[in-house]
């Protein structure tokens, strides 16, 4: 709902609570979440919110599904924010293991497959990761923490390498998570410039 603001909807009793979460997770970096009731036959919701960065601003990815409804494995596409769906930064979302869910036009276009071919069933870290347990280890991270930021390396379907930044966040869904993930290209450092944290 572009220009609509996170607590319209909102029962009074619950909008302490709603704006207390939102200033909490912008200034302390963290997720966080409340069990919302929203005005007149609204009903009872669980909000999830969690900072992400994207086209050079703070953001906060916000989530709100009924209270007792079933768990969703990946937020559904056509829900994603119009940001999201539009930016140029890459969008995927994966599953605890690293198993993509879902992705955004400039995914594909950052890895070179087709934006209507199929990717469940992959890894990020076929992406990611060349030796070692580097994407493991962010996974672990994630779950851990709830957020990670690091620089990293990505190679598409042609074996090319690009220098990237990542943001990742822990997205709960019930009894189930699951991993949001912003991937933006960098320039490159030059010849033989260390890749501090690099996911490979």
């Amino acid at each position: 709902m572009p220009g609509r603001q996170a607590t319209d909807g909102v029962a009074p009793a619950s909008l302490g609570a709603l704006e207390e979460l939102l200033g909490t997770v912008r200034v302390s970096g963290r997720p966080g979440e409340a069990h919302v009731t929203l005005s007149g036959l609204g009903g009872a919701i669980h909000v999830w919110v969690s900072p992400l960065r994207g086209e050079g601003q703070s953001l906060l990815l916000l989530r709100a599904t009924p209270d007792g409804s079933s768990p969703l494995t990946a937020p559904d596409d056509p829900l994603l924010p119009e940001l999201m769906r539009l930016t140029p930064d890459a969008i995927v979302f994966t599953n605890e293991q690293g198993m993509l869910l879902s992705m955004n036009a400039a995914f594909a276009e950052l890895v070179k497959i087709s934006a209507d071919r199929g990717v469940q069933g992959r890894s990020l870290g076929d992406w990611l990761e060349r030796d070692g347990g580097g994407f493991t280890n962010l996974l672990a991270s994630v779950c851990r923490s709830g957020v990670k930021r690091m620089g990293a390396r990505l190679w598409d379907e042609k074996g090319m390498s690009t220098d990237i930044e990542l943001s990742a966040v822990l997205i709960h869904n019930g009894d189930s998570n699951s991993i949001g993930f912003i991937i933006r290209a960098v320039q490159p450092r030059g010849p033989g410039a260390p890749h501090a944290g690099s996911v490979h």
